[in-house]
């Protein structure tokens, strides 16, 4: 229910945005992604819906306001959950791949493990996982936790 209500949000949300894009005034665009941590049947729908609406041009800055990889964060490369964490990272940082737009990334409570043991490493993981993927127009913030 959370995700569908997150998918029509953000679905009237890029609607308004297709049809303010029209407008060539616009100096700047700045997409607000929050909650994005989980696939829905393998497919990132707000990832999605964002390629298709938005002009990924160099006005364009997508901020994802934590959440990014549901429960616990990006867990240690040994755990079970680790190929299905980073494909969820993946799916987020692949809107902007070859375009001129931007993404921003900072941890929320999931991404912290909900403050409990091991939640500063699963920042800083996904961080390092984040920086090594070398997509110049992605920056994870803060840096060091």
């Amino acid at each position: 229910m959370k995700y569908l209500l997150i998918l029509t949000i953000a679905t009237v949300w890029m609607t308004k945005l297709s049809i303010a894009q029209s407008d060539d005034s616009i100096v700047n665009r700045i997409v607000l992604v929050g909650d994005a941590g989980a696939l829905t049947n393998g497919q990132h729908a707000v990832a999605q819906a964002i390629k298709k609406n938005v002009p990924l041009d160099a006005r364009t800055t997508i901020v994802y306001l934590g959440d990014n990889i549901y429960k616990i964060g990006l867990p240690d490369d040994a755990y079970i959950g680790y190929q299905q964490a980073r494909i969820v990272l993946d799916s987020q940082v692949s809107i902007v791949k070859n375009t001129a737009a931007k993404v921003y990334m900072i941890p929320g409570n999931h991404d912290w493990n909900n403050g409990g043991p091991g939640g500063f490493d699963a920042v800083l993981r996904e961080q390092l996982y984040v920086d090594l993927l070398d997509t110049k127009n992605v920056k994870f913030y803060p840096e060091g936790g």
